[in-house]
């Protein structure tokens, strides 16, 4: 639960490396006319420190001869940035030869220079696959995930990132998907979203007396709903000191369009009533 918060804390603060207002990856083309391959290749550009912008850079040259390798050895290539975030970028890459084609997905990790997979931000286990189905590769794209079921072929199924809610890994979210932060001052505003992003309301809380923020009423289980929470204590403060304040972070998801009318109260779990706070907003999911 410490880890989490902290993940939390640095998903809604920005305290982490990649902050979300930084640009989008730099992935240029590179043509190519040799011999045995024509056409473009991606290369990434602009990354902080050289030696991951090598890293990843020698990871798709290597995939790229490998896709080659699958159509005869030699061939047209191409390739389409299907996502690009600070931090990710997912790239399909695409051999041709007569009538030969095959298919190969890159995910790459900024911060690492290497490849991520669905586990850096999805839970294990058979509910991902009870979701996605049985597949043989990923490819991480803008709004979901492409897989397929053989190698070389196209990634031809698809699933939504909201579809995926259930099973994220809440702290690293903020890298794959869009995170709007909310505070007290949405009582009674309207947020407009995209089904697929996420809200992370912060509120000030006093959790080590009892008190907590609860979603009180709703209904829209499988359509809008909390997808964890952390509390956070100011750095300088005594872990176990009661009454010390701190900062509830509370994310939410919508998988569906819809309007969703949201009621938070403060109050003690064990307490019955009404609570010592309350208020409410909307959210209008396009």
């Amino acid at each position: 639960m410490r880890i989490l918060g902290i993940l939390l804390c640095c998903l809604i603060l920005g305290l982490s490396t990649v902050a979300f207002a930084e640009q989008p990856t730099t992935v240029f083309s590179k043509v190519v006319a040799t011999k045995n391959m024509q056409g473009e290749i991606p290369e990434i550009d602009g990354l902080r420190y050289t030696n991951l912008q090598k890293s990843v850079n020698g990871i798709l040259n290597s995939k790229v001869k490998d896709l080659l390798a699958q159509v005869g050895g030699s061939g047209t290539v191409s390739y389409e940035v299907k996502l690009n975030r600070p931090s990710l970028v997912g790239i399909l890459l695409k051999a041709t030869n007569g009538g030969r084609t095959a298919y190969q997905a890159v995910n790459l990790d900024m911060t690492t220079g290497n490849e991520f997979s669905i586990r850096d931000f999805v839970g294990e286990g058979n509910a991902v696959h009870e979701i996605l189905g049985a597949y043989e590769g990923v490819l991480f794209a803008d709004n979901g995930i492409y897989t397929r079921t053989s190698s070389g072929a196209a990634y031809s199924d698809f699933v939504s990132y909201s579809k995926l809610f259930p099973l994220l890994r809440t702290g690293e979210a903020g890298r794959l998907l869009t995170v709007y932060g909310l505070t007290r001052a949405v009582e009674d505003k309207v947020v407009t979203v995209k089904a697929g992003e996420l809200l992370a309301l912060q509120l000030e809380s006093n959790r080590t007396t009892g008190y907590s923020w609860f979603v009180e009423g709703n209904g829209y289980a499988g359509q809008f709903y909390e997808l964890g929470r952390s509390y956070v204590l100011p750095g300088n403060a005594a872990n176990n000191r009661t009454g010390m304040p701190g900062l509830e972070i509370i994310v939410f998801g919508a998988q569906e369009p819809g309007e969703y009318k949201v009621n938070m109260e403060y109050k003690r779990a064990w307490e019955k009533g009404s609570g010592f706070d309350k208020f409410s907003f909307t959210v209008k999911v396009l």
